[in-house]
């Protein structure tokens, strides 16, 4: 539980759209492992300011120490408190431009606005309590549970949407994941437009280039989930892809961290993207900025996903450029080679993997330590079906699928089928799951440990199952087809392999 704690120190970073967020320092905080619930509750209900902000502090320091299962608890008894703070801190903040200005400090506000006596409670204590009670619902909204309970709370969404252009860039971010699970009903789907709307028309009509960037970051939070907004402002796109290139600094970190965040899990978004001219050499002249290179690669990976892009990607040299990143001696974050890899394995046709898509062991290794947390729904950097996809295209090189083998794909595959096999929504990714251990029971490796961890079972009632779709019966029954026959009657000649989108 006092993990917790050591998040007070952690600046926020965005540097990847998929990087988990930190908690920025709070100053005077005092860890609080014994609470008194019912005592917070009354300091929030005070109508003293100073009273609100230090039991919102208070909040914010149990939120860091207690276990995740107490958030909800504590969640239904001050979250409303919380929100009406944020709502009295917005207000103060309309009233008071000059504030927002300030934002990025510790509420430091001129002394003769700070001492105007009709106002006493317009000062530090209002603002800095819309600050501390947004950090405070997003470190109890980190639990699953309690993010739904808040985001089913009335106004909670407006509340916190409407308080966007007073917070810092971080605090930004952590408002906007607070509503994540907000209930998709009319009510909300307008708020969240209404939002989208004003933030894209800051992006296209702002000449500053920090509220440009601004704007495009906030955009993302908008359209998580929800890109069918984003997709009603197709300005917003032709900006985005505007900020990229060698010139792009800090823009063009914005720009990508939005164009990751759009095109991530959706074809629609991602085949808009590719019809703007010159968006791939965009993207690529982004490889050559040490810090724009991991969320380029990403972003060329989302597109690469989809099979109607991958033409224009090999011509524009995708597969050149991020082949480096691929070998053994590339440089380069795990993150970075891990998307290129998969990335990669796209684009490439199958004897292009068989001779030459050799991938460095610790790429492997990170795409299957990617694969375990994206199966147990605690990956932030790839989905299940993404990763199975790209292993699959990977264990078509001999080399690969005996590292793959050896770091326990096998079993991990079989985890993933018993979870998603049952499930109509998940035939996708139960078809590129039997693909994969398809190609890794051409070994005989990969058969004995099918076997020992009851895998052949599992495969047994995909291949027999009429709810399955065609191909995904016939991926399981080439691997059952395989676990039948002795190593030395198996081979690419006897049996058909299973065939990518590359041929």
């Amino acid at each position: 539980p006092m993990e917790g704690l050591s998040g007070l120190s952690r600046a926020e970073s965005s540097t990847s759209w998929h990087q988990d967020e930190g908690d920025v320092s709070e100053k005077l905080l005092a860890p609080a492992p014994d609470y008194d619930l019912q005592a917070l509750v009354q300091g929030l209900g005070s109508d003293q300011s100073t009273e609100r902000l230090g039991a919102a502090k208070s909040v914010l320091s149990v939120a860091m120490v207690v276990p995740k299962t107490a958030h909800e608890q504590i969640a239904r008894s001050v979250a409303s408190h919380l929100l009406a703070m944020v709502k009295l801190g917005t207000a103060v903040a309309v009233e008071r431009p000059q504030s927002a200005a300030s934002r990025d400090s510790e509420i430091d506000l001129p002394a003769s606005v700070a001492q105007e006596p009709e106002q006493p409670e317009t000062g530090d204590e209002l603002l800095m309590g819309m600050r501390t009670a947004v950090r405070a619902l997003y470190q109890l909204s980190l639990g699953a549970a309690t993010a739904r309970f808040i985001g089913a709370l009335p106004e909670a969404v407006s509340i916190l949407l409407e308080c966007l252009p007073f917070l810092e860039e971080a605090l930004q971010t952590k408002a906007c994941r607070t509503v994540r699970y907000a209930p998709k009903n009319d009510e909300v789907e307008r708020v969240y437009a209404i939002a989208f709307e004003k933030y894209a028309e800051q992006l296209v009509g702002q000449q500053s280039r920090s509220k440009k960037g601004e704007a495009l970051l906030i955009l993302r939070e908008l359209s998580k989930d929800r890109q069918h907004i984003m997709m009603a402002h197709p300005a917003v796109f032709e900006h985005a892809i505007g900020f990229l290139g060698p010139d792009s600094k800090q823009l063009g970190h914005a720009a990508l961290v939005f164009l990751i965040g759009a095109t991530h899990n959706h074809e629609e978004a991602s085949l808009a993207l590719m019809k703007f001219p010159g968006v791939v050499g965009r993207v690529l002249s982004e490889l050559e900025s040490t810090r724009h290179r991991t969320n380029a690669t990403i972003l060329l990976n989302n597109l690469a996903l989809v099979e109607a892009n991958r033409p224009m990607l090999r011509d524009q040299g995708v597969v050149t450029a991020l082949s480096p990143f691929v070998q053994h001696s590339a440089v380069g974050t795990s993150h970075l080679r891990a998307s290129a890899t998969l990335a990669v394995a796209s684009l490439v046709g199958r004897e292009e993997k068989r001779s030459c898509l050799s991938a460095d062991p610790q790429v492997l290794q990170k795409l299957v330590d990617c694969l375990q947390q994206a199966v147990a729904k605690t990956s932030k950097m790839f989905t299940v079906i993404e990763l199975m996809r790209g292993l699959t295209e990977l264990a078509v090189n001999d080399s690969n699928k005996n590292e793959l083998i050896k770091l326990g794909l096998v079993e991990l595959c079989v985890d993933s089928l018993r979870l998603t096999f049952t499930t109509v929504e998940e035939h996708p990714t139960t078809t590129a799951t039997c693909r994969c251990l398809w190609h890794l029971s051409f070994e005989e490796a990969g058969r004995t440990r099918l076997r020992r961890c009851g895998g052949e079972e599992v495969l047994q009632k995909v291949a027999t199952g009429q709810e399955f779709p065609a191909e995904t019966r016939q991926a399981a029954e080439g691997a059952v087809f395989l676990l039948a026959h002795s190593a030395d009657s198996t081979s690419d000649a006897s049996v058909p392999p299973p065939q990518d989108d590359n041929g």
